[in-house]
């Protein structure tokens, strides 16, 4: 018969084996173990119904297993109550299947490095420039203005500033005034900042990161960054020096001239590529039958003001902003000084000389700024040029030193009247006029021209076409604003504006005029004045003709003077042209232009045309 054991008979027996083995597991682990088993034992007690132990687990203890059972006691539904109710504790051997923490790899810990480098010599870059942040924020909104009014400008060209409507121009010397204050706040700010032990310690940290990063050196991308920033840190204290002891009057370049710079790369800078800077020192204008250096045009690029006044509205807006520093610095006191005792003509050939060695390190520089003679003259490793001015000459020189052509430029004017302009390049180049007008024009390239004239109106009234299809735009070229031209905008519509005068009427009002300008009456002779000022379109050719006479008081010599300069500004030189030229009665011209005028203008052509029928 087969024998049964009962639960209740085994018992003893299983409590026996239970004692032996805590017993056994007491000596082994020790009492100090068991303590630190009873957190892990708490935790298993605590743990969710959902957790299962394996079964013949040595860790399994009898409350754990009782909270097995109760727990397949519960419904479904209290169980998932309680699942979403209490946050589920992490088991230890869920923690050690988590993948560790990502520690950056030497390139990553390399770039994150780099970037804070960088962050910092952008600061002291910023520094070098204004100086202190309220500055650059002043230079900030100015900027801002700066730009919105040049994307207006896109499609002009300061260089024609002559060319441009009244509301052109004063746009341009709105952009003019506000380039200056620009290079104004530069200035002032570079005076303001003399920390040398910054930028000192920013290019040590750079070279100890080549010890510290060797592994990440290896990047090729990395370590060109790298010697980049390296080069920056380096350049820092020698930017600082020269921003403050040579920080070149400049205007600054439109964004559209920026964006569509056709300038060779620097390190082959061309007298082309300088064509701008260069346009605002040089153009010519007619003066008589002859052609001169136009001196007038140096205040264009001004906007009306000067450097002097510039700095007064700079230091009375900064005061505005509570924006203190020391304007008594001697080196501050002596650069300014300096920059206010320039004349414009000078100032723009600082400007042409800013943008010639902006890429160079080391330019050489001189100057001699005694009046009535001033001279100055840089060297660097693309360009040497020099400049002269006084009174009665004029004389620049360019020469190409890092180019294959080595091209040279000459300008010699004397107010004798002589010219001499030499473009050594592609092509030999040379215009000619001597002090008696007689004008002669040299051109080899291909082949070999030569075209001499007893002036240049002359010149440009027998060769029309080689003069405007080969003479002026080699001088635009290199920077040389031409003359206006036959069919220039102001030249058509003041020549049609003529064909509309009745001369003998212009000649008759302009009398009548003078004579009320001579009245005893206040009210009568501002009234002339001012019908005669406001018509000066219709009355300028009249009263440049005006013989000199004797006048019955200072105040009409004085009216007449002004009206006179009012008409020589606007109308003078392109009366001059026509009147020369003889357009007015030129068949041939005339009959090109009435194809270019609007229909409402050709009845004045055509009329004038059946005049000069034979």
């Amino acid at each position: 018969m087969a024998r049964r054991y009962s639960l209740f008979a085994a018992t003893p027996l299983i409590v026996s084996a239970v004692m032996f083995f805590a017993v056994a597991a007491n000596a082994f682990l020790g009492p100090t173990d068991l303590l630190a088993q009873q957190p892990q034992a708490k935790q298993n007690d605590q743990q969710s119904p959902n957790t299962e132990i394996a079964p013949g687990s040595e860790s399994a203890s009898a409350p754990a297993a009782s909270s097995k059972a109760n727990a397949s006691e519960a419904t479904p539904t209290d169980a998932a109550s309680e699942n979403s109710s209490a946050p589920q504790p992490t088991t230890e051997k869920q923690k050690s299947n988590e993948p560790p923490a990502e520690e950056p790899t030497p390139a990553q810990a390399f770039k994150s490095v780099l970037d804070e480098l960088e962050k910092e010599i952008l600061d002291l870059e910023q520094k070098t420039k204004y100086g202190m942040q309220p500055i650059e924020l002043y230079a900030t909104e100015l900027t801002e203005e700066y730009n919105s009014i040049a994307a207006l400008l896109a499609d002009k060209r300061i260089e024609n500033y002559p060319k441009l409507t009244a509301t052109d121009q004063h746009s341009f010397d709105r952009l003019n005034r506000i380039s200056m204050k620009l290079w104004y706040l530069e200035f002032i700010g570079s005076q303001l900042f003399n920390d040398t032990d910054s930028t000192r310690q920013i290019s040590r940290r750079a070279n100890g990161l080549i010890k510290d990063h060797s592994e990440a050196m290896r990047d090729p991308v990395l370590s060109k960054r790298f010697r980049d920033l390296s080069q920056r840190a380096m350049q820092l204290n020698h930017r600082r020096y020269l921003s403050r002891y040579r920080n070149v009057f400049h205007f600054m370049r439109q964004p559209r001239q920026e964006d569509n710079d056709d300038a060779p790369p620097a390190a082959e800078y061309s007298i082309e590529s300088l064509r701008l800077p260069l346009s605002r020192l040089l153009r010519l204008t007619f003066d008589g039958e002859t052609i001169a250096l136009d001196r007038n045009h140096w205040e264009t690029s001004f906007g009306g003001t000067t450097l002097k006044e510039i700095d007064e509205s700079i230091m009375a807006e900064l005061a505005a902003r509570d924006i203190e520093f020391d304007s008594e610095d001697r080196t501050f006191d002596y650069q300014k000084r300096q920059l206010l005792s320039h004349p414009p003509q000078a100032l723009l050939f600082l400007n042409f000389q800013h943008f010639a060695t902006r890429d160079d390190r080391s330019p050489r520089l001189s100057s001699l700024m005694r009046t009535p003679l001033r001279s100055i003259s840089f060297q660097s490793d693309q360009l040497n040029a020099s400049f002269v001015d006084s009174p009665t000459e004029f004389q620049l020189f360019v020469r190409e030193t890092n180019s294959g052509r080595k091209q040279i430029l000459q300008f010699e004017y004397k107010e004798e009247g002589t010219l001499m302009i030499r473009i050594i390049g592609d092509r030999n180049f040379q215009l000619e006029q001597s002090a008696d007008g007689r004008m002669r024009w040299i051109d080899i390239g291909d082949d070999t021209n030569v075209y001499e004239a007893d002036s240049f109106a002359k010149l440009y009234a027998e060769h029309p076409d080689a003069v405007e299809s080969r003479l002026l735009p080699y001088l635009d070229r290199f920077g040389i604003l031409p003359p206006l031209t036959r069919f220039d905008s102001l030249v058509t519509s003041r020549v049609i504006e003529m064909l509309k005068i009745d001369i003998e009427k212009a000649q008759s009002d302009v009398r009548q005029l003078i004579e009320q300008m001579e009245s005893g009456s206040f009210s009568q002779r501002q009234a002339a004045y001012r019908q005669l000022t406001h018509n000066i379109e219709r009355y300028a050719i009249v009263l440049d003709q005006l013989p000199e006479r004797q006048v019955s008081s200072p105040e009409l010599a004085t009216r007449l003077d002004e009206a006179r300069k009012k008409y020589q500004s606007q109308y003078r030189e392109v009366d001059g042209l026509i009147l020369r030229s003889n357009w007015l009665t030129d068949r041939n011209y005339l009959g090109k232009l009435i194809e270019q005028v609007s229909d409402a203008n050709k009845p004045f052509i055509r009329q004038q045309l059946d005049k000069l029928a034979p």
